[in-house]
């Protein structure tokens, strides 16, 4: 898989993911802050995510649920630290991996800061995911935040698309 929109070398830290996006900044704030918009493009695909909670204040909390499936949950949560819309969104990130016997593995806290930089020809969206521990978890969260940049620019041109 080509990883387009990230721009860190791979496993380096802080992980550096962007892309223009043929939006205004406004609709790529809430494409990453309305719990509808996030089911579309988040994760492996659209459908996959169970649940998402989103407590858009500073000190709100965050949360997206992928249900138990193959005898483990992935739950991804934080809360927001800064939030100037539309231009910024700082958040926590912890994902945690539930088992159907009980047991439960946390990374350690992560940062993600994004901002939202409207330009003539779109927005660039620039995510900066820094304090991942381990080159392996970099390199798994890079893939994962490529694929997801994928889906988003898919859900965005579909969009630009019905409008015309």
């Amino acid at each position: 898989m080509s990883l387009a929109f990230v721009k860190s070398p791979d496993g380096a830290d802080p992980i550096i993911v962007e892309g223009v996006f043929r939006a205004t900044a406004e609709r790529m704030f809430a494409a990453w802050t309305t719990p509808s918009d996030i089911k579309q493009w988040f994760g492996p695909g659209p459908g996959h995510l169970d649940e998402v909670d989103v407590d858009l204040r500073e000190g709100g909390a965050w949360r997206f649920l992928y249900g138990m499936k193959d005898g483990q949950s992935n739950e991804l949560a934080g809360a927001y630290q800064e939030i100037e819309a539309p231009r910024k969104l700082v958040f926590s990130w912890v994902h945690t991996r539930a088992f159907e016997d009980g047991r439960a593995e946390s990374t350690a806290e992560s940062k993600v800061t994004m901002t939202f930089d409207e330009r003539d020809d779109g927005t660039l969206v620039r995510l900066v995911h820094e304090a991942i521990q381990t080159e392996d978890g970099r390199l798994g969260v890079g893939g994962g935040w490529n694929g997801s940049f994928v889906r988003l620019e898919a859900t965005i041109a579909a969009e630009l698309a019905a409008a015309e």
